[in-house]
């Protein structure tokens, strides 16, 4: 995975942490993270 491709995914704790407080669910907030991890990732 390149350098670009590997920060998100290692911030993604961090990221699911911020969702949390914005949505008040961390299932959704874990969803919502790794869900928009994908979509980025899987753009050329």
């Amino acid at each position: 995975m390149a350098t670009l491709e590997k920060q998100p995914v290692e911030h993604r704790i961090y990221l699911i942490r911020f969702a949390g407080l914005q949505l008040r669910n961390d299932d959704w907030a874990e969803d919502a993270v790794l869900k928009t991890l994908v979509a980025a990732l899987s753009k050329p």
